[in-house]
């Protein structure tokens, strides 16, 4: 998984704020434990100097016997400690959300806690809400689509939403394996748009990094950060547009056919299956369309490493 460095900057000020609360709160507490029960706060400090002589014992010529020592001391001071607090009907203060790892976001071992992934991946979802349309597997119904076959193709809008909406389902959750890119093409009102959100909401929940486009957007973040016109907002979205998990790059057509453009969307998208990195792309345009709009190699890519979905649309009715 590649992080979004944006999303990952927000969730650490957030777990920075909660540790900081935490602090604020544990110390409230203590004060007011030491208050409740003096004799507990000279075991406290005695406790804290016991930790640094554990420190400085490694370097001792006997160090496993005064290592001992100190545990044994510092054992009998907790013992001392939980009698005073039962004594007095106290209980330990304690202000940390998550046993794991103390609000700080991170294990021991360095890796993030769960309660840190459970928050990038809320942080995530609520950037996304922002910029996909709305969409989910469970909510699909492929019935709403006619029943009625196509004459030139031989399947129904019906079967055809049926058959796509299984193959994005299966999509969302196996992507990172796979490494499978996808070429959803159909006219509008179709059902594109829907399920590339519902893949792009699962990917997310998932724990990956997400970024959902228009062509038409992503071109000109392009060319603002090459002629000099951007800011550090669309340098970090041009990085995401190479670096996320998952790319959703919606109305591939619709953008500014320009000399900069085609080559900017062909690098982007050499780079990306390069890395084995997943794009899903959604057009209106047919194969033969793409030949005629974008440069030899871009269309040869798209043919050749995506998997294209056919979507019919046009006939949407309740029978």
């Amino acid at each position: 998984m590649t992080p979004d460095r944006r999303i990952l900057t927000k969730t650490r000020a957030i777990f920075e704020e909660r540790r900081r609360m935490s602090d604020s709160l544990q110390l409230q507490r203590q004060q007011a434990l030491y208050a409740a029960c003096p004799e507990i706060e000279p075991i406290d400090g005695a406790l804290r100097t016991l930790g640094v002589e554990i420190a400085r014992s490694v370097f001792e010529a006997d160090s496993a016997r005064r290592l001992a020592e100190i545990k044994a001391r510092a054992a009998e001071l907790r013992a001392d400690r939980a009698r005073l607090l039962q004594k007095a009907g106290l209980t330990e203060p304690k202000a940390d959300a998550c046993d794991a790892c103390g609000d700080t976001g991170y294990l021991p071992d360095g890796g993030f806690c769960e309660c840190f992934r459970k928050e990038y991946i809320r942080q995530t979802l609520a950037y996304l809400s922002d910029r996909l349309p709305a969409g989910t597997f469970e909510n699909f119904k492929p019935q709403m689509f006619s029943s009625a076959e196509d004459p030139e193709l031989g399947v129904s809008p019906r079967a055809a939403a049926e058959t796509n909406a299984r193959v994005m389902r299966t999509f969302a959750e196996k992507f990172d394996s796979s490494h499978e890119n996808l070429y959803l093409m159909g006219p509008s009102s179709c059902g594109k748009s829907y399920l590339a959100a519902a893949a792009a909401r699962r990917a997310a929940e998932r724990g990956f990094s997400v970024e959902y486009q228009t062509a038409f957007n992503l071109c000109a973040d392009f060319e603002a950060q090459r002629f000099g016109r951007g800011d550090e907002q669309t340098d970090a979205a041009v990085q995401a547009y190479f670096d996320c998990d998952l790319l959703v790059l919606d109305d591939l057509g619709c953008e500014m056919n320009s000399a900069f453009s085609g080559p900017a969307i062909y690098n982007l998208l050499s780079t990306r299956h390069t890395a084995g990195k997943s794009t899903v792309i959604l057009s209106e345009l047919s194969a033969a369309e793409l030949s005629s709009r974008y440069m030899p190699q871009t269309a040869g890519r798209i043919r050749n490493d995506y998997t294209n979905l056919i979507f019919l649309g046009g006939m949407r009715r309740g029978d």
